[in-house]
């Protein structure tokens, strides 16, 4: 059984009080100089529709600062205490938030691990440095901007029209403009979902299972969040043409575009091709030769077909 928010917010504020104990002068000095709660203001007032690795001018200069006045290793130290601060702040929210207890659950889950990382200092060098993916996300679920379902972690964003609406000729024109138009019914705000590719608490849900098990949660906040026109997904692996190749992944398409999701061509780029043949000596092989080019699909699962999907499941 899992702690609860009352025993993890009590912990994090040990863990906050020894870390700011053992910060060297230079580093103290800085704490005098940009507090904590500022910084944390800061991140918490980022917009609420947008992408999650969004990283304000302010943010940017003081870290600027930090560095020119410091070094790295003590930005790290002080993005420690931000994350824990704002952890600590979050914990107080989780019971009166708006969401499913499954919801709640996942969120209580990754501040354990948060914590834990930073406690027993298994945060790698630099990854607590921005643009890290790694620090995103981890203020992302701590400012609760980030949304953890299961396999996947959710943010509110606008519909990414450029990357797929004029990418594959007329025909998909036209069936994406006739999905936001008539099934959407507008482009924001929209769920997207991100892997955490580092997380293995969430990565062993990556089965057929744990997406069933995400989806009917995404169902849940789409039924509490009415504004939200759908989820949304951008991917390789949602490429057709991995029945061919990868045929035991072939359930993450089918699973929503037989369901009432829409499936568009994005394109080939080299983010995906490391993502598709990082995991598969198969699909490396092929790449090699040329006989696979990994490439990118967005879906788009409307509101209330998703909903619909979820009641009957």
């Amino acid at each position: 059984m899992g702690s609860t928010s009352t025993e993890i917010k009590e912990h994090a504020e040990f863990v906050s009080q020894k870390l700011t104990i053992s910060l060297d002068t230079s580093a103290q000095n800085m704490l005098q100089r940009y507090p904590i709660e500022m910084y944390c203001d800061l991140l918490k007032n980022y917009p609420k529709i947008g992408t999650y690795k969004y990283l304000g001018i302010d943010t940017k200069r003081i870290c600027a600062s930090i560095i020119k006045n410091s070094d790295e290793s003590n930005l790290e130290n002080y993005h420690k205490l931000v994350v824990l601060n704002l952890l600590i702040e979050s914990s107080d929210k989780i019971e009166q938030i708006t969401y499913p207890d499954e919801v709640k659950e996942w969120y209580l889950i990754h501040f354990e691990s948060i914590l834990a990382r930073i406690e027993k200092d298994r945060i790698h060098k630099g990854s607590y440095l921005f643009p890290e993916d790694r620090f995103f996300k981890d203020v992302g679920i701590c400012t609760l901007k980030l949304i953890p379902t299961g396999v996947r972690k959710l943010h509110l964003e606008k519909l990414p029209v450029k990357r797929f609406l004029f990418t594959n000729g007329m025909s998909q024109l036209v069936k994406g403009f006739l999905c936001i138009l008539f099934e959407l019914k507008g482009i924001q705000p929209v769920y997207h979902g991100h892997l955490d590719s580092r997380d293995r608490q969430t990565i062993s849900e990556f089965n057929l299972e744990g997406w069933i098990r995400h989806y009917k949660i995404v169902a849940k906040l789409l039924n509490i969040n009415r504004e939200v026109k759908g989820v949304i997904g951008l991917a390789w692996f949602y490429d057709p043409q991995l029945a061919n190749i990868s045929p035991n992944l072939t359930y993450l398409r089918e699973l929503v575009v037989n369901n009432g999701g829409k499936l568009f061509y994005v394109g080939a780029n080299k983010t995906a091709a490391e993502k598709a043949t990082r995991m598969s000596l198969k699909r490396k092989k092929l790449y090699d030769k040329s006989k696979y080019i990994p490439t990118d699909y967005l879906y788009i699962w409307p509101r209330k077909k998703i909903i619909q999907w979820a009641d009957s499941a």
